[in-house]
């Protein structure tokens, strides 16, 4: 398991890879294990050419889809039935498919700084990999030794490839936090020690394991070695017993705990029996059996083994609910599913994207002028900088309209499913967008270049909880088309809108151009929250992007001012707590929609038949496990709201009844009573 973690919010703003690009990746990395990692293997490790040979139809690359953002570590692995699986985190990921943008065969100039930089760390990443593939018995720490002599080697060997890797171990701008390894390299170069160093390292890592949401930990938990196995089980047993933690978080640890020991024991009782010795010599057994209902008397005058064997007999006799840490607890939200890109052919070279856009009649012309003025510069030391312009110029979904086919009356009735009440304001959002679905009846794919100012700027107002962002989530998904969550409230620059100059160290695009490359059309929806906090520089480009007298010539600093981005067919929905803080200025651009709060017949209602079946599906809690007396319903909730909420929507309402189910739930599961 390689010991590097990441920040999210780095690189949260590249494009999404297509099929071609993560196909070429892997075809990428694929060689590169076959014809640099397996040959210092051999030559400088002695590794068995059989041993190598047996392994190399034997593992798969894959990038690991991660929507919740819960992962931090940069590449898992795992064993399934002797096929090994090497995770790479998709943000890491899409990084390599946007710094190597093209086939290396068909590369517009040489190799740049940038793509070396990412080459060197991901042959780093993939020899650690690797290396648990061969030798699956040696610890994370000897591993980590493994990783310090290859960069070593590298250093004496091949001084570039060694400063290459430094490079992208210090680069901030790509989210790696690479600073402990640098460290270990550092105590290395100066002769110092450095085993205290690679210690933290494993701590930090440790955490980043038990972090895992809960499908990943149970597939990678059996290859690490019995040592981290015994942190990671103290970890989630540390946690069970912490007040600090809601009651769900302790119960959700401490199923974990006992989860993780039943797989134990499945698949190697003697290494669980190490573990687990382990374990009760840092916390003890007598908490441990407590929780399980088992007598501190039951334990007196048994040895090691009589313990371990009477673990074993209250793991194989609980209920399979209370074991199962993927069932129940907070994570679960089916996640994404880990997703194998077969490759099936060579992606597309960057010279055979731009003759696309030549070829292509809704590809804008000026960005096609910027592309050919900037080619020859995507050669030489600045290629890079070049190279990522062009790139964001192709992601543009340029001229690509969706049809918005959705029937009047289905709009209609897909906003009530989804809201309660709410009737002004979904009279209003219904008049439009019957217009609006309407006119796009007579919408034809082949003329799209005629289709101009369909969209429309809307406001929000109501207080926290009324349902101002989900209600516009709803109206893009009832309309069939995609949306993208802005922060108003959040930005620092008036570049978060607008983008920075590209030839700027780091620059990207602004939240604009980047929602309309996420969402790949040019009708999507906007949703920019919490305008009320908007700040004052970012107000004239807001007014720019709302104003439909000017929004089809709308300019991003990176991708040249030169370039006119038409955003007249986009929906903008912003929300507000209040209008007193909004700008007048946007206030005049939209239509204002006031979303009241709730009455207490209505929080009821909501929560009848809402909030209740959205806390049983997200859950998994049955009608049968937890009900409430049909009779009694409504004045149990009209309590629950009068004595325990004061507010005016509803959020703090389905807490409270959250609250409830699972404290209901968590001591069935202790009991054995939840059925499963």
């Amino acid at each position: 398991m390689f010991p590097m973690e990441f920040d999210h919010t780095v690189l949260d703003s590249l494009p999404l890879p297509n099929k071609d690009d993560i196909s070429r990746v892997i075809t990428v990395l694929h060689a590169m294990i076959n014809t640099r990692i397996f040959q210092y293997f051999k030559k400088r490790r002695n590794t068995e050419a059989t041993l190598i040979a047996r392994i190399k139809e034997k593992f798969s690359i894959i990038r690991l889809e991660d929507e919740e953002n819960r992962v931090c570590l940069i590449s898992l692995l795992s064993d399934k039935n002797g096929h090994w699986n090497i995770y790479i985190h998709e943000r890491i990921f899409d990084y390599f498919a946007f710094v190597i943008p093209s086939d290396p065969d068909s590369r517009i100039g040489g190799k740049s700084n940038e793509e070396s930089k990412v080459l060197a760390f991901a042959e780093f990443l993939l020899r650690h990999q690797i290396e648990h593939i061969l030798y699956p018995q040696k610890s994370e720490r000897e591993i980590i030794r493994t990783d310090v002599a290859f960069a070593m080697h590298r250093r004496e060997n091949d001084p570039t490839f060694y400063r290459m890797l430094r490079n992208s171990l210090a680069d901030e701008m790509t989210g790696l936090k690479g600073e402990p390894y640098l460290a270990i390299l550092d105590a290395v170069e100066q002769e110092k020690p450095y085993e205290y160093l690679i210690t933290r390292l494993i701590d930090s890592h440790v955490q980043n394991m038990e972090d895992l949401p809960d499908h990943l930990l149970e597939e990678v938990f059996p290859i690490v070695d019995p040592n981290i196995k015994t942190r990671i089980l103290g970890e989630c047993y540390r946690k069970s017993s912490n007040n600090s933690y809601s009651l769900l978080r302790r119960v959700s640890c401490f199923q974990k705990v006992l989860r993780l020991f039943q797989l134990l024991i499945e698949k190697d009782e003697k290494e669980a029996a190490e573990v687990f010795h382990g374990f009760i010599d840092h916390w003890g057994c007598m908490g441990l059996f407590r929780e399980l209902d088992y007598p501190d008397i039951s334990l007196e005058d048994k040895d090691f083994l009589e313990i371990f064997d009477t673990l074993k007999g209250i793991l194989s006799n609980l209920p399979q609910e209370t074991l199962s840490i993927s069932s129940r607890g907070p994570s679960t939200t089916p996640s994404p599913p880990l997703q194998q890109i077969i490759v099936e052919k060579p992606a597309k070279s960057l010279k055979e994207r731009i003759l696309e856009a030549e070829n292509d009649p809704l590809f804008s012309r000026q960005a096609l002028e910027v592309i050919k003025k900037n080619t020859t510069s995507a050669i030489g030391h600045s290629g890079p900088k070049y190279t990522e312009l062009i790139e964001t110029l192709l992601s543009i979904p340029w001229g690509k309209i969706k049809k918005i086919t959705v029937d009047i009356k289905e709009f209609e009735q897909g906003l009530n499913r989804s809201h309660y009440g709410l009737e002004r304001p979904k009279e209003i959002i219904c008049d439009f967008f019957a217009n609006l679905i309407w006119r796009y009846k007579t919408f034809n794919p082949d003329d799209t270049s005629t289709w101009q100012r369909t969209g429309s700027a809307f406001l929000f107002v109501g207080p926290p909880g009324v349902g101002k962002t989900s209600l516009a989530i709803s109206i893009a998904e009832n309309l069939g088309i995609p949306y993208h969550k802005i922060s108003l409230g959040g930005m620092q620059d008036e570049a978060d809108l607008r983008g920075h100059g590209f030839t700027y160290e780091g620059s990207k695009p602004g939240a604009i151009v980047q929602g309309l490359i996420r969402m790949g059309v040019m009708n999507g929806m906007f949703i920019m929250d919490e305008a009320d906090k908007t700040e004052q520089f970012a107000i004239s480009t807001l007014l720019e992007i709302l104003d439909p007298e000017q929004n089809h010539l709308f300019h991003d600093k990176y991708t040249m001012t030169s370039v006119d981005i038409d955003l007249s067919n986009c929906v903008f929905i912003l929300t507000a707590n209040t209008l007193e803080t909004v700008p007048p200025p946007v206030i005049n651009r939209c239509e204002v929609i006031h979303l009241d709060r709730y009455s207490l017949e209505e929080k009821i209602a909501i929560a009848r038949h809402y909030l209740i079946d959205r806390v049983r599906h997200r859950y998994g809690i049955n009608k049968d496990d937890i009900f409430f007396d049909p009779d009694k319903e409504a004045d149990l909730l009209a309590h629950l709201i009068k004595d325990y909420t004061r507010e005016p929507g509803v959020r703090e309402l389905e807490r409270i009844i959250r609250t409830l189910f699972l404290r209901i739930l968590r001591k069935e599961i202790l009991t054995g009573q939840a059925k499963g």
